[in-house]
This record gives C-alpha cells, sequence and structure tokens, in this order.
C-alpha cells in the first residue's frame, strides 16, 4: 500500500498520521484517497494483519496512521485428565476449551502493545489433573484458558471465556470420564475441536486441535494403582490482528 511523505528540512520522511483543520481544531484523517485515471484508490493509512500462531509475549508496533485494530483472541486449551487403574477402571475427564474474543481496540501510531499468545494445558499422567490452559490477549481484548480435565473419573474441566471484545465466546468445558473411554476435550470459543479421550486399554487421551481445543482425558481397565494412561495436551491459543 502506497504511504504518504513530507519534506522535513529538505528530507522526505513517512507521515506517521495526518491532520486536517476543521474550524481551528487538528483532527486525524481517517483515510487519504487518490484519483488515478477516474478511479478512487486509498493511499494512507496501509492496510495489514498479523497472526501470532505461536506461545509467548511478542510486541507489536501500531503502523503509521492507525487508530483502531481488529483482534481475535483465543485462550489456550486445558490438558486432559490422566487415568489410574482399579477393578473396573478409572477414566481421566477431558479438558476445556480456551475462550474466544473479537473486536475493535483502539490505539495511536507508533504505539507498542503486548501480544500475549497462552499454551495448551499440559496432558497429565496416572492419577493427576490436566493442566490449566494459558490465557490470550492483545492489548484490551483478551481470552482466558480451559481448565485441566480430572483424574479418577472426575470432572471435565471448565471453559475458557473470552473479555472486552464485541463478540465473546466461552469454550465448551470438557467432558466427564466415562464407563469405556476418557472425556473428550471440549471445543475452543472459535470451534476448534478437543481431543478424543482414550478407548483402548491404558489408552491416553487426545490432543486437542489449535486454537484452544481441550484435551481428552485418558482410560484405564487394568486393576491396580499403577496402572493407566495420559491425558492429551490442549491446543494453543492464537492472536490475529488486521487494521486498514
Amino acid at each position: 500500500m502506497p504511504s504518504i511523505f513530507v519534506n522535513n528540512a529538505g528530507t522526505f520522511v513517512e507521515a506517521k498520521e495526518v491532520l486536517i483543520n476543521i474550524a481551528g481544531v487538528w483532527t486525524p484523517v481517517k483515510q487519504v484517497s487518490n484519483n488515478i485515471s477516474g478511479i478512487w484508490t486509498k493511499s494512507f493509512p496501509e492496510s495489514g494483519s498479523q497472526n501470532y500462531l505461536t506461545v509467548g509475549t511478542f510486541s507489536f508496533t501500531v503502523p503509521n496512521g492507525i487508530y483502531a485494530l481488529t483482534a481475535t483472541v483465543v485462550g489456550g486449551g486445558g490438558g486432559g485428565g490422566g487415568s489410574g487403574g482399579g477393578t473396573g477402571g478409572l477414566a481421566g475427564a477431558g479438558g476445556g476449551g480456551g475462550g474466544f474474543a473479537t473486536g475493535i481496540t483502539n490505539v495511536t501510531p507508533g504505539q507498542v502493545i503486548s501480544i500475549v499468545v497462552g499454551d495448551g494445558g499440559s496432558g497429565s499422567g496416572l492419577g493427576q489433573s490436566g493442566g490449566t490452559g494459558g490465557n490470550s490477549s492483545a492489548n484490551t481484548i483478551s481470552a482466558t484458558g480451559g481448565g485441566g480435565g480430572a483424574s479418577f473419573n472426575g470432572g471435565g474441566g471448565a471453559g475458557g471465556t473470552g473479555s472486552g471484545g464485541t463478540t465473546n465466546t466461552s469454550g465448551v468445558g470438557g467432558n466427564n470420564a466415562q464407563p469405556d473411554n476418557g472425556g473428550f476435550g471440549g471445543a475452543s470459543g472459535s470451534g476448534a475441536s478437543g481431543g478424543l479421550g482414550g478407548s483402548s486399554n491404558n489408552g491416553n487421551g487426545g490432543a486437542g486441535s489449535a486454537p484452544g481445543g481441550g484435551g481428552g482425558g485418558s482410560w484405564a481397565t487394568g486393576a491396580g494403582v499403577n496402572i493407566g494412561g495420559s491425558g492429551g495436551p490442549g491446543g494453543i491459543g492464537r492472536v490475529n490482528l488486521s487494521w486498514g
């Protein structure tokens, strides 16, 4: 996308913003277009997008001329619960799906904002509950991670929540442990599927899909407290930005 440059003491520099004087008040111009051969073409500000698909904390510098970003945020999925051996088997429950939020967040040109992508909760081992998914955020818009599934025929993890967006959707809670399989993981608020529950002898739970699906719980059929499988990990979160 073309940019606007101004002559500053003999050196052309790119403009961060364009202002217009309206009744004595200087007001930022949201868009500048040029008529090229009868076709109006946008020249300022630039349009673009940025996707954050890996876990971590990042810095994003707002482009010139941009006063609002559209942010879509998904929290990490909760991990599936581990099973524990015993008479009749003891299954693990599924992890909850991560929350979802999307909307407009106000910014200023050149502002540096923090972007956080939450990790999926860890799938637990024998007799342990799954880990809670990490929170994700972009400026004023955020989503929490799903809760971990319980072990030993326990309950599924709670779904995460979204906040700050025009649309905020909770993740689906993980399924409780079942008599013949581990509980399946809950879908994220963005619709990513949860992992399947373990169904074979001492089977592990499946991993949740990204972004934010909950991990499936494991299942055990053998007798004895040291027999069982591991829950599946939750899917990692995600942040998407777009502007212009």
